[in-house]
């Protein structure tokens, strides 16, 4: 069951005054880069380097972060174009985490790239955006090109660029307003009942939000969805414990336009069938069936490797935690949150489940270098945890037609 508050591993959420934001055919001005990161020459740090540096060359720059794995599955493409173009392409990965951190990072996880840290964030006030991975592509003469995604990047568009022929890619544009708590669906107080689904809304993240007030326990609204993410949101069960056994391309992730919103609300007193709901109307909505089945499968097996713990016992009860790629933190949560939050944000890649036996509540902080292999486990591992590979029978949600 998900019961977690976070943000998508490859989403960040930022305020900012974006009064002199640069768009596609703006001139970009001679910034200054504060902190680079030189490859190749141990972890140098240069400060004070112009863009203008890299004039007559094309200079992409890849906005990132060490917890986003979307941006870090680039690095490879990025090196192979970075060495295929040699002296007519400049790629800059900014970052606006510490220098330390990306050090390390990089010590863990070495690449053949320059890395600009932005922490005064010179570079992020003339290019607005709220998810990364974001990449501008600025042609040798200063211009910028393109505001899109990494995937977009590819030899053509930078062979194309540097021949002065036009290109032509989808743009990149956040929703700055989005705040996570504005009711995109202006639901009326009064509405009793509701299951209003809509298109993928543009430049927001894929996120979820519980109703409150008067539509406490039942009201939820997806933003961004796919139609399996719909399904397994409505049969509380995470990717890893899905199987589809339907034949042809029901489940498109590589159509972005397979998005959707949903906003369901049921009756007062009805609270209970909000989930039932839900797994009834995607049902006749979309024709795919789904149903919860036992299977036997390869899990991992979350258990005690002493006599106690490294937590606090703590006075509150929560059901809810804050994680992201390198960091767990949940106040009064039960240990098993620790196997709900593996599962949940794929970190081992199949499901987890909790065989410690520990009872009661937690106030639990983990924090680790997800790029050095093995960190995790060696968290857990300080905590008095090990993760053990076994096989489980257990629920999983089967699709079918």
């Amino acid at each position: 069951m998900r019961k977690t508050t976070l943000l998508s591993i490859a989403v960040i959420i930022y305020s900012y005054n974006y009064a002199q934001s640069l768009q596609v055919g703006d001139k970009v001005p001679d910034i200054v880069l504060e902190n680079v990161i030189v490859p190749k020459l141990d972890g140098i740090v240069a400060k004070n380097l112009p863009l203008s540096n890299y004039k007559d060359k094309i200079v992409i720059l890849d906005f990132w972060a060490t917890w986003c794995g979307s941006c870090i599955t680039s690095f490879p493409k990025y090196e192979a174009l970075q060495k295929s173009f040699g002296d007519k392409l400049q790629i800059i990965m900014v970052t606006h985490q510490p220098v330390k951190r990306i050090q390390q990072f990089l010590k863990n996880r070495p690449m053949q790239l320059m890395v600009a840290v932005d922490t005064t964030e010179a570079l992020r006030k003339y290019f607005e955006y709220r998810a990364i991975p974001h990449v501008i592509l600025i042609d040798r003469n200063g211009i910028v090109r393109a505001i899109t995604n990494s995937e977009e990047i590819k030899e053509k568009v930078i062979e194309d660029t540097w021949a002065g022929i036009t290109i032509s890619l989808p743009v990149k544009k956040d929703f700055m307003e989005f705040d996570g708590k504005t009711d995109y669906f202006n639901a009326d107080s009064a509405k009793s009942e509701d299951f209003n689904l809509q298109p993928k809304m543009d430049g927001i993240p894929t996120f979820e939000k519980r109703g409150k007030g008067i539509f406490k326990n039942r009201r939820i609204s997806f933003y961004n969805h796919t139609i399996d993410l719909l399904y397994m949101a409505a049969y509380k069960m995470s990717y890893s414990r899905t199987i589809n056994e339907i034949e042809g391309k029901e489940f498109d992730h590589s159509n972005k336009g397979d998005r959707f919103c949903l906003d369901v609300i049921v009756p007062i007193g009805k609270e209970e069938n909000l989930y039932t709901t839900i797994q009834k109307k995607l049902s006749e909505v979309f024709g795919i069936k789904a149903k919860i089945e036992k299977r036997k499968m390869s899990v991992y097996v979350l258990k005690k490797n002493s006599d106690s713990v490294s937590f606090r016992i703590s006075k509150e009860t929560n059901d809810f935690y804050s994680a992201g790629a390198e960091y767990f933190t949940g106040n009064g949560v039960k240990v098993s949150a620790l196997t709900d939050y593996l599962e949940n944000f794929g970190i081992m890649g199949i499901p987890v489940i909790d065989e410690t036996g520990i009872k009661g509540r937690y106030d639990i902080q983990l924090k680790w270098e997800p790029e050095k292999k093995g960190a995790v486990r060696e968290a857990f591992a300080k905590a008095g945890f090990i993760l053990e590979k076994a096989e489980r029978e257990i629920d999983v949600l089967v699709f079918y037609k």
